[in-house]
């Protein structure tokens, strides 16, 4: 038996993947009519390309949406998992990112080729997040010797430096 929590997030989950559903039906049929059959005197293989892209985007998204979102059942029909939760964010949120980038790129490549260019923003926003999330912290943190000695540090150093002077006093360590 599902708990409310679990059958809100289903329901919240389903409506969600309908919307998502629906947006990309609807950009894809738009851009299908007018810029492939109104507009094919202008459509050139690079445009068709475009639109290769956006199908294998859509498709590579969607899959992992839709498994991410999708609750899983027992055996017995009892609800074992109700799909992931979207307030998380994480790698679903820039999912469902770029699938509504595509989105917009199709209905604006409906208009103007330049439409294409906002695809751009996927590998900058991917190179800035690995930059200020990643590398910046990485390069910033402070090395083990600019870190100032702390009061335990310093008895250990203090312990070791007698211990290895005695070791070199009494030559060496036990037999």
């Amino acid at each position: 038996m599902a708990k409310a929590g679990d059958k809100k997030r289903i329901e919240e989950n389903t409506a969600h993947l309908r919307t998502l559903r629906l947006a990309i039906l609807g950009a894809n049929v738009a851009f299908v009519l007018i810029r492939l059959v109104l507009r094919r005197a202008s459509a050139g293989r690079l445009l068709y390309a475009g639109f290769g892209l956006t199908a294998v985007l859509y498709a590579t998204c969607w899959s992992f949406i839709s498994k991410a979102l999708s609750p899983t059942y027992g055996p017995g029909g009892e609800v074992l998992f109700a799909g992931q939760d979207r307030s998380l964010g994480g790698v679903l949120s820039y999912f469902e990112d770029v699938v509504y980038i595509s989105v917009f790129v199709q209905l604006a490549g409906c208009a103007t080729d330049k439409a294409w260019y906002t695809f751009l923003l996927i590998p900058l926003y991917a190179a800035y997040a690995l930059t200020v999330n990643v590398l910046l912290p990485w390069w910033r943190q402070p090395k083990i010797e600019d870190m100032p000695e702390t009061e335990a540090d310093r008895k250990r150093r203090e312990k070791r430096e007698r211990q290895e002077a005695r070791a070199a006093k009494f030559g060496g360590g036990r037999r």
